[in-house]
C-alpha cells in the first residue's frame, strides 16, 4: 500500500487443427492451473482501531495479525472462523510480521508507532507480547514496514518498506548480506508483503493485485499469478504468509494475502506444493512414514495370516507437540483382510474397523516408532491394499505435509489370479 491516513478438405483440415493446438495449449494451462486459485478466505472478528493493518503471518496452527498506530497492535486469530485467540500492546503500532519457526516468536517491523521511523524490526514472544528491539535499518521511505520474511535456511531476514520497489536482506542481527538492496521481481506498482519458506521469495505487489516469485539466490523469475479475488473488488496484496498446514486435507498448499483496510480480511492462494513451508521452512518437526511386509513369514495365501510393519520417523530438526497432540496413525484395512493382532515399540494402538487407530507422545528429532499389525487376508482376492496415514486430523504442524501416508498391495497367489 501506499500510507494514507488514506475447398472441401481445407476446412476440416483447419478445423482438426484448430482442435488440436487448443488442446495442447489447454494442457498447457492446466499444468498450473492450480497455482493463484482461490482455496479459502477468512474475516477477522476485530478491526484496527485506526482502520489500518498490513501484517500476517502464520505459525504452524494459528493467523497472526497487525494494526499500525493503533494501542492494540497484534492479533491471535484463527484461519477458519477468523475468530480472536489473543490480543497484545506492543509498541503502539506494528507493520509486517514473520513467524521464525526456530525460535517460536515472532518478527515485526514498525507500523507508525510512537518514535518509530519504520526501520525498526522487532522479536515479539508470543505468549507474553513483549516485543524486544533487534535492530534498526536505514532506508525506510517512511513509518510503515509492510514487507517481512524470515529465511529459516540461513536464519536471514528480507524487508521492505511502505511503496519500496528495492528489498533488503540482512542477517537475523541486522548485518547486510551480499545481495542487500536487490531489486523486487515486479514490473509494476512496487512491493508490499514478503514470504519465504524454501528456495523461492514470494513478493506481493499492493496496487496491482500480483504477486511475484523468484529464485532466492539467483532472482531469476519462478513464476507469478494474479491475486484479483471475485467478490472482492478493492483487495489489495498487502503482508504475504506461507501455509502448508491449513489446507493439507484437501491436498492444498497457500499463500495468505491480507488486506490493509477494514474489514480485516485475507485470502488464501494455492501455490506448488512444498514450495513455501511456514515459519521459514527449516525448523519443526517433519513425520515421515513407510510401510513394508514382516521379513521372514511366508508367502502370503487365500485365508492366510500376514504382517506388515508401519515405520514413522521425526526426520524434522524439532520435536512434535507434547500431548494432547499425539503422534497419531491411523492404517485402513478396509482392503486388506482382518485384523487379528498388534505389536509396537511404543503406545498403543486399537481395533477400530476397518481401521486400526495407534497413538504415542511427543516424538524427537530423529526418533523412530515401528508398529507391526498381523491379518487374516481375504480367501477370494487376487491382490489387496491398505494404507496407513501419520497425522491423518493435521494436528501437528510440520515444515513437509507431503511425505505423511505410506500404501502397502499384496499379491495373493491363487486359482484364476
Amino acid at each position: 500500500m501506499k500510507l494514507r491516513f488514506g475447398n472441401q478438405w481445407l476446412l476440416p483440415l483447419l478445423a482438426f487443427l484448430a482442435l488440436f493446438v487448443g488442446a495442447i495449449a489447454s494442457g498447457s494451462r492446466s499444468a498450473h492451473a492450480a497455482t493463484g486459485n482461490l482455496v479459502g478466505s477468512v474475516t477477522f472478528a476485530a478491526d484496527c482501531s485506526s482502520g489500518l493493518g498490513v501484517g500476517i503471518t502464520f505459525d504452524g496452527t494459528n493467523l497472526w495479525f497487525s494494526c499500525v498506530g493503533s494501542a492494540t497492535d497484534l492479533y491471535k486469530a484463527s484461519p477458519t472462523t477468523g475468530a480472536i485467540l489473543g490480543s497484545f500492546s506492543v509498541k503502539g503500532g506494528l507493520g509486517a510480521l514473520a513467524w521464525d519457526n526456530s525460535r517460536g516468536k515472532l518478527w515485526a517491523g514498525a507500523g507508525c508507532g510512537p518514535g518509530q521511523g519504520g526501520g525498526e524490526i522487532y522479536l515479539i514472544d508470543p505468549v507474553t507480547g513483549v516485543g524486544t528491539l533487534q535492530f534498526t535499518l536505514a532506508g525506510a521511505g517512511n513509518c510503515l514496514d509492510d514487507g517481512l520474511a524470515y529465511d529459516g535456511g540461513n536464519d536471514s531476514i528480507y524487508w521492505s518498506w511502505d511503496g519500496s520497489t528495492v528489498i533488503r536482506h540482512v542477517s537475523s542481527a541486522g548485518i547486510s548480506l551480499p545481495d542487500d538492496g536487490f531489486p523486487w521481481g515486479g514490473n509494476a506498482c512496487y512491493n508490499s508483503g514478503l514470504a519465504i519458506g524454501g528456495s523461492l521469495l514470494y513478493q506481493g505487489s499492493d496496487g496491482c493485485s500480483h504477486v511475484w516469485v523468484v529464485d532466492k539466490t539467483t532472482k531469476a523469475a519462478a513464476f507469478d499469478f494474479s491475486t484479483v479475488t471475485p467478490g472482492d473488488p478493492n483487495f489489495r496484496d498487502e503482508g504475504l504468509t506461507c501455509d502448508n498446514v491449513t489446507f493439507k486435507s484437501s491436498g492444498k498448499e497457500v499463500m495468505w494475502s491480507k488486506e490493509a483496510y477494514s474489514p480485516n480480511r485475507a485470502h488464501a492462494f494455492e501455490i506448488p506444493s512444498g514450495s513455501c513451508a511456514f515459519g521459514g521452512g527449516a525448523k519443526g518437526p517433519d513425520l515421515t512414514i513407510t510401510k513394508d511386509p514382516k521379513p521372514g513369514q511366508p508367502a502370503p495365501v487365500p485365508g492366510g495370516y500376514y504382517s506388515f510393519i508401519i515405520r514413522v520417523k521425526n526426520a524434522g530438526n524439532a520435536a512434535t507437540p507434547p500431548p494432547p497432540r499425539d503422534v497419531f496413525v491411523r492404517d485402513d484395512l478396509s482392503l486388506m483382510g482382518t485384523f487379528v493382532f498388534w505389536t509396537a515399540s511404543a503406545g498403543v494402538c486399537t481395533n477400530n474397523a476397518p481401521f486400526v487407530d495407534c497413538s504415542r507422545g511427543s516424538m524427537a528429532p530423529g526418533e523412530e516408532w515401528w508398529i507391526e499389525i498381523r491379518v487374516r487376508l481375504p480367501g477370494n482376492a487376487c491382490q489387496v491394499t491398505d494404507r496407513a496415514v501419520v497425522d491423518p486430523f493435521n494436528r501437528i504442524p510440520e515444515t513437509n505435509e507431503l511425505n505423511n501416508s505410506a500404501t502397502l498391495t499384496v499379491a495373493i497367489p491363487r486359482p484364476g489370479c
